[in-house]
């Protein structure tokens, strides 16, 4: 596959394939010339997540594809100069999930740090046209929580590949793009779509009885 255009090279490149590899060599390929709509309608289209991803790794600030349309909502994090104040008091991260999770405290800070921003994820997911794009981003990284807890052994890592999914290789570069992936993993985190939740106390239960 080529982005070149339809020249001399091109066309000197299509017979050496046709001659290569006619129908009867051990490998046959028929090369097809198309333009950018074709190639869009025809093959792009009917292609995975997955397999997007794969084929065109490096998506900016987005390692996979699926968490790309957060990718603006990083965006709009970073610029943290231009949101207004937020009066609301802001409860940290439950730590009664953060202990049941075995999370380390260095995540334990970001998180508490990242969560600082969460009324402002709340009014950008409210601002934007989809009414069920938290949803649908919920259930994109509860599936990437799940596909990396079954290969990761400690709590440390499995955030870490998370971090990387949403904010790419070198978020933290930035520390405003660093401190905006901690926010939203942590918004996630907190709205349950990510990571276990501690058994809530069942009243009925003999071990939660007080003694006589």
């Amino acid at each position: 596959m080529t982005n070149a255009p339809v020249g001399p090279e091109a066309a000197a490149f299509l017979v050496e394939i046709q001659r290569d590899h006619g129908p009867e060599s051990q490998r046959p390929v028929q090369p097809r010339l198309w333009n950018p709509d074709q190639l869009w309608f025809e093959a792009v289209v009917n292609l995975t997540g997955r397999q997007l991803e794969e084929l065109f790794p490096g998506v900016p600030h987005a390692e996979n594809i699926e968490l790309l349309d957060l990718v603006p909502l990083l965006d709009r994090l970073s610029e943290q100069s231009d949101w207004p104040d937020q009066a609301q008091p802001i409860r940290p991260v439950p730590v009664t999930k953060m202990d049941f999770n075995e999370l380390p405290a260095s995540s334990r800070t970001e998180f508490n740090e990242g969560r600082l921003l969460a009324p402002r994820i709340d009014d950008w997911f409210k601002g934007q046209s989809d009414p069920d794009l938290r949803d649908r981003q919920g259930r994109n990284f509860k599936g990437i929580y799940e596909e990396q807890r079954r290969s990761t052994a400690t709590a440390a890592e499995l955030l870490e590949r998370l971090y990387t999914s949403l904010g790419g290789s070198d978020f933290r570069l930035d520390s405003k793009r660093a401190n905006a992936v901690y926010a939203v993993t942590a918004y996630f985190f907190d709205s349950c779509d990510i990571f276990e939740e501690p058994d809530a106390p069942n009243d009925g239960d003999p071990s939660h009885a007080a003694a006589d």
